[in-house]
């Protein structure tokens, strides 16, 4: 169960070309530089630990390294905040 204190964010990493790396929903207490870089970390780690368990499969065929994270809160676009990674 969601933690009552957190709020859910859609978020958008985008290359240095515009286009998207990943996407998802993320949970966190607000939004921040530093909680926007954690969440790339995770990203990356994830990225890399699923390549090495699915060689050749990975679903997301954009795998230039992202540059941007744009975030706002679940059905709150009008929010949206850009961080630089």
């Amino acid at each position: 169960m969601l933690n009552p204190q957190y709020k859910q964010y859609q978020e958008y990493g985008v290359d240095a070309d515009g286009k998207v790396t990943h996407a998802g929903v993320v949970n966190a207490p607000r939004m921040s530089q530093r909680i926007a870089k954690r969440i790339q970390h995770k990203w990356q780690i994830w990225r890399v630990q699923y390549l090495s368990e699915n060689p050749g499969d990975y679903p997301l065929r954009n795998t230039k390294p992202t540059k941007v994270l744009v975030i706002w809160p679940l059905f709150e676009k009008e929010k949206k905040q850009v961080f630089q990674i």
